[in-house]
């Protein structure tokens, strides 16, 4: 988690108070491949398919950075995988040696504090690939869905940003749903970044903590000093 310069600064002169646009998480500078690094997990739901359902993904293919939950060839092997940018789900209705189940691949992030947030990011299916269904992109906020797309095959790069309320340890899960639980050609892009609301109080205490600093900037310049 990192916080703004201004931001610290200004906490520190009213230390009662959250002053805003903190940048709690990224989804690409903090991938890692150390589950829970950051605050960030890396997993899958398996039918049923809720967050409650939420398992671990528990193999780390370095050469490709990215978490899976089998890569073994033939068999077992699943599609199921997150990488820093995407990855992709795994459906009955699949493609070569693979097992047939369905999983939806989920990046869990754990709130480190309390209060308004901001999620934004892209999604977008970008496999190009005839055959392809596309697919449907989900967030929950401790298991409350607050948002939805469903995309089309090769829909990609689309922007999205919705408003929440978390405590700290709050579960915020970017999931990934092979529709129809089909994954031809379901590798996907899904960024997150969280970033704290200001409180209206908060708010209105920033600006009379710099309105006396900007009216005495405003008298400098005008005489010249």
């Amino acid at each position: 988690m990192r916080f703004s310069c201004c931001a610290v600064f200004l906490a520190a002169l009213t230390p009662a108070c959250s002053l805003a646009n903190v940048l709690l998480a990224d989804s690409v500078a903090e991938f890692s491949n150390v589950q829970g690094q950051d605050s960030w997990l890396y997993g899958y739901y398996s039918g049923p398919f809720t967050p409650d359902n939420f398992q671990q993904m528990p193999e780390y293919d370095a050469a490709r950075e990215r978490w899976q939950v089998d890569g073994t060839h033939p068999f077992p092997f699943f599609w199921t995988m997150l990488d820093r940018q995407g990855g992709h789900p795994n459906g009955l209705t699949t493609s070569g040696e693979i097992q047939p189940a369905e999983h939806w691949a989920v990046r869990r992030y754990v709130s480190e504090a309390a209060g308004p947030v901001t999620i934004a990011g892209v999604v977008g299916d970008i496999d190009p690939r005839i055959g392809g269904q596309g697919l449907i992109a989900r967030i929950f906020v401790d298991g409350l869905e607050v948002y939805t797309r469903n995309l089309a095959n090769a829909e990609s790069q689309v922007p999205y940003q919705v408003e929440a309320a978390v405590a700290v340890g709050s579960f915020i899960d970017f999931v990934v749903d092979p529709k129809n639980s089909n994954d031809w050609a379901d590798r996907f892009q899904f960024t997150a970044v969280v970033t704290t609301v200001p409180e209206p109080a908060s708010a209105a205490l920033l600006a009379a903590v710099l309105a006396p600093v900007a009216s005495r900037r405003r008298r400098s310049y005008a005489s010249g000093s």
